[in-house]
């Protein structure tokens, strides 16, 4: 099964007045029209797959990625394939914001029964062109980090039917760069290096963010296949409170020629004490409120136009820790 719808049960919580908690009024919808008219060699536009409007629009869209797939072929920890599911369970337990009009709904998860890690990106990105073609703002839960492949080249398919010169940037919040060459496949430290050579291969410019990571976890070659794709780098030494002037300027200074931006937080950027249920843990991640700062400034810029959160695995979760920060970050 390569598309699964989710289920209602997965969200619950503490019994309440209507519009209390999120578990109230988030809504389950199928896409399984959507992936049985996939075609499996390209990416299709929203356009191609879909041309009448979802009822009743929601403001945000959860979409899954369930697979682990390409964090074993990375030597990382499996697991994460049932990081959305833990995800949900977490969320629908959250207050209902004030706005009382919000509208979200759960359009499932995309799975890889088949080990065909490129066709799980696709089928991803072609519902993520779908989602942003209706107007949905989208919240991607995985799952390895090679799922941010397919959410980016789903962002550009949407955006090559609107505005094909439109400077879409990546801000990553992670550990790690993921920009290794694929050998021959893609895995979950390669999705960066796969959007590069794409963009190179169409006439169009990288642009890459990395903030937190960490030198002794990134080999010398790959922080220079960064600085050498002209990347923005805000390594972990200076995700200090006391230095934000300087990383804000950073961050701040990336955003600026950009028209759009894709924000994808790998929970490993923060430490293990608050996030051990990653593929990757460390003891010297990110404190929380960097991170949630950095977001915070991602969001005043007003141009996000995706996001993602990576590499929840609730095999190594301890109380449901690192699933609930996914779901507060989310939130």
């Amino acid at each position: 099964m390569f598309y699964k719808t989710t289920s209602l049960d997965l969200y619950s919580g503490r019994p309440a007045e209507a519009n209390e908690y999120l578990y109230q009024v988030i809504q389950c919808v199928s896409l399984e029209k959507l992936f049985s008219e996939l075609e499996e060699e390209t990416f299709k536009t929203a356009h191609e797959i879909v041309n009448t409007p979802t009822t009743s629009l929601p403001h945000f869209g959860i979409l899954g990625y369930g697979v682990d797939h390409g964090v074993a072929l990375n030597h990382g920890r499996i697991g994460a394939a049932e990081g959305p599911d833990a995800f949900r369970s977490c969320i629908g337990k959250l207050a209902h914001p004030n706005n009382k009009n919000i509208k979200i709904t759960d359009f499932g998860s995309v799975y890889c029964p088949d080990k065909k890690l490129a066709l799980a990106q696709q089928r991803l990105g072609s519902a993520l062109a779908h989602l942003l073609a209706q107007g949905v703002k989208p919240i991607v839960i995985g799952g390895g980090h090679d799922m941010a492949y397919g959410h980016f080249m789903g962002i550009q398919e949407h955006l090559n039917t609107l505005k094909p010169k439109t400077e879409l940037g990546i801000i990553n919040l992670d550990a790690h760069l993921d920009l290794r060459m694929p050998s021959p496949e893609g895995t979950s430290g390669s999705p960066f290096s796969q959007i590069a050579t794409h963009l190179a291969a169409h006439g169009k410019t990288f642009h890459y963010c990395c903030v937190g990571l960490r030198e002794n976890a990134n080999p010398p070659s790959l922080i220079e296949r960064a600085l050498g794709l002209k990347s923005t780098l805000v390594f972990r030494e200076e995700c200090q409170m006391s230095q934000w002037p300087a990383v804000e300027e950073k961050i701040i200074t990336f955003i600026a020629p950009l028209d759009a931006v894709y924000l994808s937080i790998d929970l490993d950027v923060f430490h293990q004490g608050i996030a051990p249920g990653v593929s990757a843990a460390s003891p010297l991640g990110l404190e929380l409120d960097f991170g949630i700062r950095v977001l915070k400034l991602v969001l005043a810029s007003g141009k996000m136009i995706s996001m993602d959160l990576a590499e929840l695995n609730p095999t190594y979760d301890r109380d449901q820790a690192t699933a609930k920060l996914a779901a507060g970050l989310a939130y």
